[in-house]
């Protein structure tokens, strides 16, 4: 990620579509499947980690916005 807030959502989305778009059959067989609750609990750690992730970014992006402003006031 390079700080630009469109260019990073915009690549962390693209990534994100491709993956689950590659894995689309197997997600879609897994959440259908009663007996794959195992399988099925690891599969939806994605949406879980891509939250993660995305949270991270606009902490992290707001501490910098904020020590940014602090350095301008000072």
């Amino acid at each position: 990620m390079i700080g630009y807030l469109r260019t990073d959502l915009l690549m962390i989305s693209q990534m994100y579509h491709e993956m689950m778009e590659r894995n689309r059959k197997l997600f879609l067989i897994v959440l259908s499947d009663n007996e794959l609750a195992e399988i099925r609990e690891k599969a939806q750690k994605h949406p879980r980690k891509l939250l993660e992730l995305l949270t991270n970014y606009f902490i992290r992006s707001s501490v910098d916005l904020f020590v940014r402003a602090l350095e301008v006031t000072l």
